[in-house]
């Protein structure tokens, strides 16, 4: 199913073809009875937009597209293609829309 923000967001041209999605920031997680945290910085450009299913391919890896349905679905795609443990992903992902920020043409977006 398609996630309806992001098709009303790509239907808007709030999200463009050559925008970069992006994460930046820490994941956290208890190991072995101590916080410890990661920081995370992955991202991928958008190649195509059909019907507001994204085709993505990551940045530093351009032979490797995916589409994409929901952002839920891109941040835990991203989280794997980062190699980020389990232990320090989200228990759900239900606030993609304030950790995956836009970057066109160098500037970020809504930031």
């Amino acid at each position: 199913m398609i996630d309806i923000f992001r098709k009303c967001v790509c239907s808007a041209g709030v999200i463009k073809i050559g925008d970069e999605l992006r994460i930046n920031r820490s994941y956290s997680s208890i190991v072995d009875g101590k916080k410890d945290s990661v920081p995370v910085y992955i991202g991928c450009k958008i190649t195509e937009i059909i019907d507001g299913k994204l085709t993505v391919v990551l940045i530093v890896y351009d032979e490797e597209q995916k589409v994409i349905f929901s952002l839920n679905t891109l941040e835990e795609w991203l989280f794997v293609k980062f190699g980020l443990d389990k232990e320090y992903r989200p228990k759900d992902y239900h606030d993609c829309n304030e950790k995956i920020k836009i970057k066109r043409e160098g500037e970020w977006i809504g930031s």
